[in-house]
């Protein structure tokens, strides 16, 4: 079956459109044929970029350097923060790392577009928009682009996205130095915003799960969470458990102040995108900030986990109220996750053995995508006695 579109002389193939929403005065079809066999990110940046910058703000003309720097903005989250892969010919990720101070990024993630600013002119004379514009509207140009070279193709497709602007209507026409919207797929994504949002994280996800499919929460990893939760029932846990027991800090020995602590993501949050409480553990702010997204030496520091987690089981039957409520989810984690039952999370020997196959395998998999690993406290206290368990 074809429909006919009303784009020139146009046959759009239903299953070339995908879900994108139809239109009489666009054809999806070349969108879709954009990301067929796509061999490295650039393009989905460059898509995303184009609909948070223009659409999503309304602007029908972007200049090159913000494009630059937004779609760097949409590679760092997943490529840089964490660390997934996007391909051995993609540089996108490298070239961030050299051109801004990778340190002074990771410390404040906020101040990320004020970074990538300063390598906005190197930027410019880099592959990342030297071919992206064009490569982007060859469908829209397929027969007149068949059989040339990748060389001559680039230069006739910025010629014919003014010479055919309004008759094939790619969807923008590229500039010496910025990119203007066809009028009728601006009004076509602004129109379908949300649906066309959702479809280009479908793409990118596909794309993503290709090259790291052993890679946990990877719909977490697309952009920075702005919702992340602060952790305060489990903390009312463990707080509750430090004043009736008090415990030491699996990293260090010492003692955990009820009043001032943090949870430490054991494995990165970064790698695992979650707050289980199997994946929690209390240690003094200074060691969580210095500690990072590292992935800690994982023996004694797994047994040590493993006998705090323990602990908090064994502790858990005397607890009432809200915080008895939270138990019972902790306990539902562990069921989903692991199929843990409460004896065997009150078995402090069988926890440790099972922990440590559990987190062997998941620390594996966050070293082979590049996250620095046997971190420790730079003062390595040693364990004088072990961390007090509380009598059933």
């Amino acid at each position: 079956m074809e429909t006919k579109n009303s784009v020139g002389n146009s046959t759009i193939h239903p299953l070339e459109t995908g879900s994108l929403p139809t239109s009489p005065g666009v054809n999806p079809s070349p969108l879709v044929m954009t990301f067929k066999d796509v061999t490295n990110s650039y393009k989905h940046l460059f898509f995303r970029t184009l609909l948070r910058l223009g659409i999503q703000q309304a602007r029908q003309e972007i200049g090159f350097a913000e494009i630059a720097v937004g779609m760097m903005e949409e590679a760092w989250w997943p490529g840089f923060h964490c660390r997934l892969h996007f391909g051995k010919q993609d540089p996108i990720v490298k070239f961030i790392e050299e051109s801004v101070d990778v340190t002074m990024l990771r410390r404040n993630p906020q101040g990320i577009t004020a970074h990538l600013w300063h390598a906005v002119d190197p930027c410019l004379k880099h592959q990342l928009l030297r071919y992206v514009p064009q490569r982007f509207l060859r469908p829209w140009f397929r027969d007149e682009t068949s059989g040339f070279p990748d060389s001559r193709v680039d230069k006739l497709v910025r010629q014919l996205s003014h010479d055919r602007f309004n008759s094939a209507r790619p969807m923008f026409r590229i500039g010496d130095g910025d990119i203007l919207f066809h009028p009728a797929w601006f009004d076509y994504l602004q129109e379908n915003i949300a649906i066309i949002c959702g479809w280009s994280d479908s793409q990118w996800l596909r794309f993503l799960e290709r090259r790291n499919p052993s890679v946990p929460g990877l719909v977490e990893k697309i952009t920075p969470d702005s919702a992340r939760t602060a952790l305060t029932d489990q903390r009312k846990l463990w707080a509750t458990l430090i004043k009736q027991q008090p415990i030491l800090s699996i990293y260090t020995d010492r003692p955990i102040d009820a009043d001032s602590f943090d949870l430490d993501h054991f494995i990165p949050r970064s790698f695992v995108s979650h707050d289980r409480f199997w994946n929690l553990v209390p240690c003094e702010p200074d060691i969580n900030q210095n500690k990072s997204d590292w992935l800690p030496r994982l023996e004694p520091y797994v047994t040590r986990l493993a006998e705090q987690h323990g602990a908090m089981a064994q502790y858990a039957v005397s607890l009432t109220g809200h915080n008895a409520q939270t138990w019972q989810k902790v306990q539902d984690e562990f069921a989903a996750d692991f199929r843990f039952s409460e004896e065997q999370l009150c078995n402090i020997e069988q926890l440790t053995a099972n922990y440590r196959d559990i987190f062997s395998g998941l620390a594996g998999c966050a070293r082979r995508m590049g996250f620095p690993e046997d971190w420790q406290p730079a003062i390595n206290l040693t364990r004088t006695e072990e961390s007090p368990l509380p009598s059933n």
